[in-house]
């Protein structure tokens, strides 16, 4: 009598997803004045598949020592198609500061790390007054 095992395969089907990608995944600020603003710095999120993101929401920690802009980055992002979020370094003192922007969708999260440090604002040194020049007469 043989005896042997048959060998049983189940697959089961995995849910198709949407992929979220930063690039670049951090952005950094150094030597923005105090009370000053900063050139603005960009990252773009792509849905790299294989299904479409029917609905990316974006969430982030940033104080007002930020401003972001992710506008063009809420609501459906077909597959290979990116969106566009802009920070803004806008510091209130001097320090370091840092914060997070998350993008997600039903099942892809991605995190930006946005960090920045402020310089202390220099007060332009007191002119004195240009003392009055003597003017010699030829003769």
């Amino acid at each position: 009598m043989k005896t042997g095992f048959a060998l049983i395969m189940i697959v089961l089907p995995v849910a198709a997803s949407a992929s979220l990608y930063a690039s670049p995944s951090s952005i950094s600020f150094y030597g923005t004045v105090e009370g000053g603003r900063s050139i603005s710095q960009s990252t773009s999120v792509t849905n790299n598949g294989p299904e479409d993101a029917r609905s990316v929401s974006v969430s982030h920690s940033c104080s007002l020592d930020y401003q972001v802009d992710a506008y063009s980055c809420n609501g459906p992002l077909a597959v290979y198609q990116s969106c566009r979020i802009s920070v803004t370094h806008t510091p209130f003192r001097e320090g370091y500061s840092s914060c997070q922007i998350r993008v997600s969708s039903e099942t892809s999260t991605t995190t930006i790390y946005v960090s920045g440090t402020a310089v202390k604002k220099r007060e332009a040194p007191e002119q004195k007054p240009a003392e009055p020049r003597k003017v010699l007469k030829q003769i």
